[in-house]
């Protein structure tokens, strides 16, 4: 695939109205309830698929072998009625298309466990669109779709469930590999960028703000939208003295009346959870001033963590506003996203 020196084909600016080069923050089914009829020319969703196209498979012919170069030369050497005649150096693919794994050390892994090869999505692409169609990943997740769409001129729109993906899809994607300016050549929706955004999002989808709320923040949410059991997400980190990882229990609170009880409740899940010895709550109204310190006096009786003489609060409280304003708890070395997510114990 050509990189960004050599990539011939200049981004596409946003045409108003247009619902093309869109990156979308949330839940693929709702958010296509608001797609228009025929919108898009090309869905991919292993495999891709649309219904009365015309497909267009000689973009994907593959050259002869060796072998079928020999019988042709053969046969004509011996003057056969029946020379098997090439009619051209290329050929239509097999019934099983021969493509190498991605290699673990390749520049285009980004250590997604279910990234496809971009080979493999240029045949697709190339066989089921043409150049300025609307190519649709309702599962982006790392953008492989997204990238060879743009390669090969097609527009696109993407969706993914998951704030860190959109998140790496648009700076180690769109930003750094292919020069794309967010609000100029695509835009991306759905992620609140203000106290408003924050509260429209609690009120469309509760569970999607409170994954939201704690990926902000470098956390793992939990993957149930049912009983939680007190933990609606955790942060992981490493402690000097301690071989593994620990953790802090998170708990969010959307709603206008919070009440003293939710710290006693947090503590005893902090307490209780084998791993957990920290405890975070992020609110998304701003508490009144005396109720907040009201909160924080009795999260001080939590007392401190203590580690190699580092000390942190054991519990913590956190605003959306704050959070949006660039705070984050303070905890010892929080355990990156990527690969060790694959690893780490996410919130039941």
């Amino acid at each position: 695939m050509s990189n960004t020196t050599t990539f011939p084909s200049p981004a596409q600016p946003l045409q108003e109205g247009k619902l093309v080069n869109k990156l979308y923050y949330g839940d693929c089914l709702d958010i296509m309830r608001g797609f228009a009829r025929e919108s898009v020319d090309l869905i991919y969703l292993d495999p891709p698929f649309n219904s009365n196209r015309a497909y267009n498979v000689d973009a994907i012919k593959e050259p002869k072998n060796e072998q079928q170069r020999q019988r042709y030369e053969m046969s004509e050497k011996r003057g056969d009625a029946n020379t098997y005649r090439l009619s051209s150096d290329l050929e239509h693919p097999h019934d099983v298309l021969q493509i190498h794994a991605i290699n673990p050390k390749a520049k285009e892994r980004v250590g997604y466990p279910t990234q496809k090869p971009l080979t493999l999505l240029k045949k697709l692409i190339l066989a089921s669109s043409n150049e300025g169609d609307v190519v649709f990943d309702p599962f982006c997740g790392c953008a492989s779709t997204i990238c060879v769409a743009h390669e090969l001129k097609r527009l696109w729109i993407g969706i993914d469930i998951a704030i860190h993906a959109i998140k790496r899809v648009a700076k180690s994607r769109l930003q750094d590999k292919y020069r794309l300016i967010e609000g100029e050549h695509y835009v991306i929706e759905g992620i609140p960028r203000n106290i408003e955004g924050a509260r429209d999002l609690w009120q469309r989808d509760h569970f999607q703000f409170q994954k939201w709320a704690i990926e902000q923040v470098e956390g793992f949410g939990t993957t149930r939208k049912t009983t939680d059991r007190g933990i609606d997400g955790r942060i992981y980190f490493r402690l000097k003295d301690f071989d593994g990882h620990s953790s802090m229990v998170i708990e969010v609170k959307g709603g206008k009346n919070i009440n003293r009880e939710v710290v006693g409740q947090l503590r005893g899940v902090m307490e209780r959870e084998a791993d957990s010895v920290m405890a975070g709550l992020i609110v998304l109204e701003e508490l009144g001033t005396q109720k907040k310190a009201n909160f924080m006096d009795e999260m001080a009786q939590a007392g401190q963590l203590n580690d190699g003489g580092r000390k942190y609060d054991k519990m913590q409280m956190l605003s959306i506003g704050e959070i949006l304003n660039g705070r984050n708890f303070d905890t010892p070395y929080v355990e990156g996203k990527g690969e060790r997510q694959k690893v780490l114990k996410v919130a039941e």
